[in-house]
């Protein structure tokens, strides 16, 4: 894993080539799109997903949380795909090796869940939008604002020509004067490489590292 401190609205973060994003201040661990159950919702309707895919995405959860040790995960929408099933129950059996661990879901347009799913899932809490230390967490992106915002939702990435003609995409954080966008977590969603924003700072996520670009 590969980390870079940053700062926006005038406080520390660190991201990782993993596509979290800590707060180290209030010892909260951040992504968002985890897109539960994806893999099987695509297997129901007939495409051959395999089971890894989901399985990574855990996986790299479950070595998040070993490495922070969040007192809090945030979850900034769109953890669960379309609905429960077997895939999404396995997020409960990780969250509850973390019994002080407090889970806090700002409901994305995916988050169609029922209140008896939000307590199978052992998840303490589910809004709409929440307010840290003037911090402002909310699914989609938007400037209509004064506060500092941290979302996700659009997947953003982005785009490098290589010597060969050919295009790199790769995931990205997004940061804005007072807006910042994270990555989607789940390695199995697409990347939204055309919708570049103005007085922006890419941070691009490879394997090998991270690389800032403006």
């Amino acid at each position: 894993m590969i980390e870079q401190e940053i700062l926006f609205a005038d406080k520390r973060w660190i991201i990782s080539n993993q596509r979290t994003l800590y707060w180290p201040e209030m010892e909260i661990l951040i992504l968002s799109d985890l897109h539960l159950g994806k893999s099987q919702y695509f297997r129901k309707n007939g495409f051959a997903i395999p089971s890894l895919v989901h399985q990574r995405d855990l996986n790299r959860l479950e070595q998040q949380l070993d490495y922070y040790k969040p007192k809090q995960l945030l979850v900034v929408g769109d953890l669960i795909h379309a609905g429960a099933n077997s895939e999404v129950l396995e997020f409960r059996q990780l969250i509850q090796k973390y019994p002080d661990l407090k889970t806090t879901l700002i409901k994305g347009n995916h988050d169609r869940i029922s209140t008896k799913t939000v307590t199978d899932l052992h998840i303490d809490c589910v809004v709409d939008f929440l307010e840290i230390e003037g911090i402002g967490f909310t699914h989609k992106p938007s400037t209509h604002t004064d506060l500092a915002l941290i979302s996700g939702h659009i997947h953003p990435g982005i785009a490098l020509k290589m010597a060969t003609k050919n295009h790199l995409r790769l995931p990205c954080f997004v940061v804005q004067p007072q807006q910042l966008i994270l990555p989607a977590f789940s390695l199995f969603t697409g990347l939204d490489t055309q919708n570049q924003l103005d007085w922006a700072i890419y941070y691009a996520l490879h394997e090998e590292g991270i690389f800032k670009m403006e």
